[in-house]
Formats: structure tokens, C-alpha cells, sequence
């Protein structure tokens, strides 16, 4: 099989990136399961479960398996999150292309699971920054981070262990570390620099537009908005250092 004709996207390629060696991945939410037969195909993954909670999207899972000839390794589940997989049985679990809060709450119910895993691959489509804080609360160590821009809109995605590995300290207040990805801003990661000028410019619009309101909602709103610019240009002022 050759992986480079699997139509994978930027964000998929990024989640790949992010999977270290393993036996057995459980890509839940799997879609199209692209992820799973690229890693498998690369060797990243020595097994794969392509689990979904929607029986359309994991018959195309099937089909594509079928076609690319992996039924072998690559096993479909109809699962509500990890509910059908046994502790122990993959020591790395891939969740993507959901909000952050239904990821936590995923890992929350199948904690048994998770704590049997090795590796964490996590892809928040938002609130990245309550998932962040949920792991560090929990044990886990964000040992590495991503980031891509697709059709216009930033993604980025973590890979989280237990344990205690030497990472590269970044001299900003944790609040900031959270929200936008220590490992990230270690290596003064390129495209978050792109995402924080972005997000810098709609607050500076957005604050001008409530400074001009006279209702006492905008004038909180505007309050916080300020809060929110400060800490943006705190993180870029880190980036010219």
C-alpha cells in the first residue's frame, strides 16, 4: 500500500506526527479511519482499533480497511468513547476532531482505560486549554504539541504520558502556559505565533467597537477583552525575546 495516496489532511497528518511507536492504537472517533491505516501502514502502529459511536461513519471505516487490504490489523468498534475496549489493550489512545469538553469527559468515564494506556494523543476542536489543565490535574505530562492551519482555521494537537520528562521551561505565568501550549511556545512554534497576532487583531476590533457602547454589558465585556489583549501581547512580547 502507498500511504502517500491516502487522502490525509493537514490536521490528520498532524495527529499522525504525534503517535509514537506502539502496538495498538484506538482511534476513537475514527471517521474514514485514514489515521489508523496511515499509521499501521507506516509501522507506527503494530494494530489498530477504529472505533466510532456512529454506525455510518465506521461502516466507511470498514470499507476503506477492506480496500486497502488491513482488515488484518485494523479492527472496527461500534463504541460510546472507550466504552468497548478493555483496560490494558491499546497503550495508545488517539481522540480528535472533537470539543475539548467531551474529550475530558471521554477520558473521565473510561479512566480505567486511559490509566492503562501509555500514550495520549488528544486533538481539541475547542477549550484546548480546560483539556490542558485536566491533564496536568490528573497525572499526565504534555510531552509534546502541534499545530496547522486547514481551510483557514488553526489546530493543534498534544500527545500526553505519565510520568516526569525533562522539558524545556518557559518563563510565563501558568495561566498563559495552559492556554496556549508550553511545549508550543518553547519552541516559539510558528504558526501559534501566526494564531496569537490573529487573535490579537480581533481583540483590538472588538474592543474598539464595545469602547463605543454605551451599556453597562459592553463596558464589561470591554473589561474583559483588555484582560484578554494583555495576555495575548504578553505571549507575543515572549516570542521577540
Amino acid at each position: 500500500m502507498d500511504v502517500e495516496k491516502l487522502p490525509m489532511s493537514e490536521r490528520l497528518l498532524m495527529n499522525a506526527s504525534l503517535v509514537p511507536k506502539c502496538s495498538v492504537l484506538a482511534d476513537v472517533g475514527c471517521d474514514h479511519a485514514y489515521t489508523a491505516l496511515y499509521l499501521v501502514a507506516k509501522g507506527v502502529c503494530t494494530y489498530a482499533l477504529a472505533m466510532d459511536i456512529k454506525s455510518g461513519p465506521l461502516l466507511r471505516a470498514k470499507k476503506n480497511i477492506e480496500y486497502y487490504g488491513f482488515s488484518d490489523r485494523i479492527k472496527t468498534r461500534l463504541s460510546d468513547g472507550l466504552s468497548e475496549i478493555s483496560s490494558g489493550e491499546a497503550d495508545c489512545i488517539l481522540i480528535s476532531g472533537m470539543g475539548g469538553s467531551l474529550i475530558i469527559d471521554i477520558l473521565n468515564r473510561g479512566w480505567e482505560k486511559v490509566n492503562s494506556s501509555k500514550y495520549l494523543v488528544l486533538q481539541p476542536q475547542s477549550e484546548i486549554g480546560k483539556v490542558r489543565e485536566f491533564l496536568h490535574k490528573t497525572g499526565y505530562q504534555i510531552t509534546a504539541e502541534e499545530m496547522c492551519v486547514q481551510g483557514g482555521k488553526f489546530y493543534t494537537a498534544l500527545r500526553a504520558e505519565r510520568g516526569e520528562k525533562p522539558l524545556e521551561k518557559v518563563d510565563l505565568p501558568q495561566e498563559i502556559l495552559c492556554q496556549y501550549g508550553s511545549c508550543l511556545l518553547a519552541k516559539k512554534h510558528p504558526i501559534l505565533k501566526i494564531y496569537i497576532t490573529h487573535e490579537i487583531t480581533a481583540r483590538q476590533i472588538l474592543a474598539q467597537r464595545l469602547a463605543e457602547e454605551p451599556s453597562d454589558g459592553a463596558k464589561k465585556r470591554l473589561l474583559e477583552v483588555r484582560e484578554e489583549l494583555a495576555k495575548l501581547l504578553e505571549v507575543l512580547d515572549f516570542f521577540k525575546k
